[in-house]
């Protein structure tokens, strides 16, 4: 069988939480952004596309904890009965 890693759960959110505080340290930029730059434009549009990915990763993993909850509750009850 083969052994779970150490701290999944919290390198995964970790991980998450990363992405989206990636994506949302443009804001405070935003307001004195040069839009005719080309180079403000990519960093506005990357932190969006960071967020975006943070927010979908931060769902699959809640996904995955709340799966994993419901599989552990289910073997304790089967257990219990």
């Amino acid at each position: 069988m083969i052994r779970r890693l150490p701290l999944l759960k919290t390198v995964l959110g970790s991980v998450a939480l990363l992405f989206l505080l990636r994506g949302l340290i443009v804001i405070p930029f935003l307001s004195r952004a040069n839009w005719a730059s080309p180079i403000e434009t990519f960093a506005v549009a990357a932190s969006a596309f960071v967020f975006v990915l943070g927010a979908a990763y931060a769902v699959g993993v809640w996904g995955v904890w709340r799966s994993q909850r419901d599989t552990a509750l289910r073997r304790i009850r089967t257990t219990l009965a």
